[in-house]
């Protein structure tokens, strides 16, 4: 509806702006990109078509750098000014980004896609995530934010990155019938998941376990690190309750994640950390489930969350009881190995052979959003050059 109403204004279209302003011209730039963002969002969220064609838009990107005091829109600082990061326009490439992952995955089209094919476009939508992420200047990293920046600034920061860890639990099949984790949980507890991702996700439900392979295993450990570091970022700040109700899916999410990355490696070298994120993160869920208007919705959720707590402790005991008697088998036997649950699919870096076009061709401000995002990052470096990226 916003997003219907924002092209009613022709907010998109630069010929509409010829009687207005400059401030005005920005301030509907600003309503313009912010509906856009939900549009996208939501499209992924949802599985559904978004509502804006992106080659339908020729109003210009916000600038990475704004220049002058009056149009500083989405720019936060850390506690001593000497950095800034561009939140508004971050979050505006995300939504580019969840477009084309709507586009290239879940839309009518994609799901009939073979499987080589849908893991080439699984691992070039991960190469723009990364060289995404990439831009982020070090203060603002997920690890560091919580202590460089002020109570208000990383309450947004923890919107962001809990919206990242949504983009990647939808683009590595988190919730496949395939995965791992999905097969070890009870009966029970494979009909709560459907009733979850039914609730959360309407008709697409189908399409997040039934079409998508499961994670690969680079990726999986991707999941889990953010995981971990969304969660304990999460339980850093104030939990005010617009923060709880826009996190909470992702959020939940990640406990998911980490619980399972528990059951499947319980040695690990996180699972004490793990296991008391994921204690604090149950309280929550089950303070919901108490106080909520959908309590149904989370109840589903909370019988999964029981049920891998209880696959989680187990593995755990196994575990210690196993270390304590170093001539015995493994856990899993003597042939196990940490990666022995992952498809081990070949990694590709292109969209197949050729045969599938790319359903959304080019953004049409590709020049600004695209080859930026597909530019190459010097990944060995902890310190983003700010002025490389304004």
């Amino acid at each position: 509806m916003a997003l219907r109403l924002a092209h009613r204004m022709r907010l998109h279209s630069k010929q509409s702006t010829e009687f207005f302003s400059p401030e005005e011209i920005q301030q509907r730039s600003n309503v313009f990109w912010v509906a856009y963002i939900l549009d996208k969002d939501i499209s992924m969220r949802m599985q559904m078509p978004s509502g804006q064609i992106d080659q339908d838009i020729d109003v210009s990107l916000p600038p990475m750098n704004p220049a002058g005091v009056d149009n500083d829109t989405g720019l936060i600082w850390t506690r001593d000014r000497t950095t800034p990061f561009n939140l508004f326009r971050m979050r505006l490439d995300l939504a580019h980004i969840q477009g084309k992952l709507y586009d290239l995955i879940y839309s009518n089209r994609s799901l009939k896609i073979n499987a080589i094919e849908r893991q080439a476009r699984v691992e070039s939508l991960q190469k723009l995530l990364t060289t995404w992420m990439a831009r982020i200047p070090a203060a603002f990293q997920i690890e560091h934010v919580a202590a460089t920046v002020g109570e208000i600034e990383v309450t947004h920061m923890v919107k962001f990155y809990h919206s990242y860890l949504t983009t990647i639990t939808f683009l590595h099949g988190i919730y496949s019938q395939q995965a791992e984790w999905v097969k070890r949980v009870g009966p029970q507890a494979r009909y709560a998941i459907q009733d979850y991702t039914l609730a959360m996700s309407g008709h697409a439900a189908d399409c997040l376990s039934e079409y998508l392979d499961p994670p690969a295993e680079k990726y999986w450990y991707h999941c889990v690190d953010i995981s971990r570091f969304a969660l304990k970022l999460f339980q850093e700040v104030a939990q005010t309750d617009w923060l709880v109700w826009q996190c909470t899916c992702a959020h939940f999410s990640g406990l998911v994640i980490l619980l399972s990355n528990t059951i499947m490696y319980p040695t690990h070298e996180f699972a004490s950390l793990d296991s008391e994120i994921s204690t604090v993160s149950v309280q929550l869920l089950d303070k919901i489930v108490a106080e909520s208007n959908h309590g149904d919705i989370f109840a589903s959720l909370q019988h999964v969350v029981a049920d891998l707590s209880t696959h989680a402790k187990a593995a755990v005991s196994s575990a210690r009881l196993q270390q304590a008697a170093p001539d015995s088998e493994g856990m899993f036997g003597q042939s196990f190995q940490e990666d022995d649950w992952f498809p081990g699919q070949s990694a590709l870096s292109t969209f197949g052979n050729g045969d599938q076009a790319d359903l959304t061709g080019t953004f049409s401000l590709n020049t600004e959003i695209d080859p930026f995002l597909h530019a190459e990052c010097d990944q060995g470096s902890a310190q983003v050059n700010l002025e490389t990226i304004l």
